[in-house]
C-alpha cells in the first residue's frame, strides 16, 4: 500500500512539474492561477510525503505575526498605505526578476510588516530558489530598528529563508555607502516610505540624500509619498511634477508599472479600503 501511494506522489509530482513551465512569469491571470493551483499541489503531496511539518510552521508563523503590536496592526489593515506597501513589494519583486541574493535598504522600516510579505513570495520561489535575502534598515533608533530585525529574522526562520538583517544607524549626513556591504553579485534595492517629504524645507540636504541613494545604484528604487502642496509651512509636502523633476536632475529614470503590480493595487483598493481611490498619471517625456 505504500509504495502505491509513493507511486501516485511521484505521478503527481511529474504533473506537476510539467505545469510549472506555464506559469511562468505569472504576468497574467490564468498564469498566476496555474502558479497557486501548482504551488498548493506541491505543498499537499509534501505534507503527505512528511516532509513539511504543518503543525511546527504554523505554530511558527503565528508566533512571529503576533509578536507584532496589535494596534500598529490594526492600522495597517484599515489605511491606503497597505496599497502602496502591497504595490511596493510587486514592483521590486518584477525589477529583481529571478536574482538568487537581494538586498533591500529601507529608510524608514517601523515595524517591517510589509517585508514579511515578500519573504513570502520569495520563499515560493520553484523554478529559482532564493539564496539570500538581505534587509538594511535605516534610522536613528537602535534599539527600535534591532527589535523590527528580530521580527523579521523569526519570520524568516519560520519559512527557512536565508536571511541576514542590518542595522545603520546614522544621521543622514553621516551616511556612508561602505556601511552597507554591498556585493558584487546581489540585486539592490531602495524604499523610501514617506521619507523625503521631511527633507523639502532644506534643499541642499534633500539633493544631498537623493544624490547619496543614486551612488547606491540600485535597481529599482521605490519612493512613496503623499501628494500635496502647502508652501508657506516648514514641514511641507510636494506634488508629483515635483519630484519627477529632482529625481530627473541625478539621472534616476521613471519606470512604468507593471500589470501585475496595477492589478494588485487595483484588486487590494476593492478589498482592504472604502475611502481609497487609485489615479494614474502618466509621465509624458516631452511635457
Amino acid at each position: 500500500m505504500a509504495s502505491q501511494h509513493e507511486d501516485e506522489f511521484d505521478s503527481a509530482e511529474k504533473l506537476i512539474s510539467k505545469c510549472v513551465p506555464f506559469s511562468a512569469p505569472a504576468d497574467n491571470p490564468v498564469q498566476r492561477v496555474v502558479k497557486f493551483f501548482s504551488e498548493a499541489l506541491r505543498e499537499k503531496v509534501d505534507v503527505e510525503r512528511g516532509k513539511i511539518d504543518v503543525e511546527s510552521t504554523m505554530v511558527c508563523i503565528m508566533e512571529s505575526l503576533l509578536s507584532y503590536q496589535p494596534d500598529v496592526l490594526a492600522c495597517e489593515r484599515n489605511l491606503p498605505c497597505q496599497v502602496s506597501q502591497f504595490t511596493t513589494i510587486q514592483v521590486i519583486l518584477d525589477s529583481a526578476g529571478m536574482a538568487k541574493k537581494i538586498h533591500l535598504v529601507d529608510f524608514g522600516i517601523k515595524i517591517g510588516l510589509h517585508w514579511s510579505i515578500m519573504m513570502q513570495a520569495l520563499a515560493n520561489r520553484i523554478n529559482c530558489r532564493l539564496e539570500l535575502l538581505k534587509i538594511t534598515a535605516m534610522g536613528t533608533s537602535k534599539d527600535r530598528l534591532e527589535e523590527t530585525g528580530k521580527r523579521l529574522t523569526t519570520f524568516a526562520a519560520s519559512m527557512s529563508l536565508p536571511f541576514l538583517y542590518k542595522t545603520v544607524v546614522s544621521e543622514m549626513k553621516d551616511f556612508d555607502a561602505s556601511s552597507f556591504g554591498f556585493e558584487a553579485d546581489e540585486v539592490v534595492a531602495v524604499y523610501l516610505s514617506l521619507h523625503l517629504w521631511s527633507k523639502l524645507a532644506w534643499p541642499n540636504n534633500l539633493n544631498a540624500f537623493v544624490k547619496f541613494v543614486k551612488k547606491l545604484n540600485p535597481c529599482v528604487m521605490v519612493a512613496n509619498e503623499i501628494e500635496a502642496k502647502d508652501e508657506e509651512r516648514t514641514h511641507r509636502h510636494a506634488k508629483i511634477g515635483y519630484w519627477r523633476g529632482l529625481f530627473a536632475e541625478f539621472g534616476i529614470v521613471e519606470m512604468e508599472l507593471s500589470y501585475s503590480s496595477l492589478f494588485q493595487a487595483n484588486l487590494l483598493v476593492k478589498i482592504c479600503s472604502d475611502y481609497t481611490t487609485l489615479d494614474m498619471e502618466l509621465w509624458m517625456e516631452n511635457a
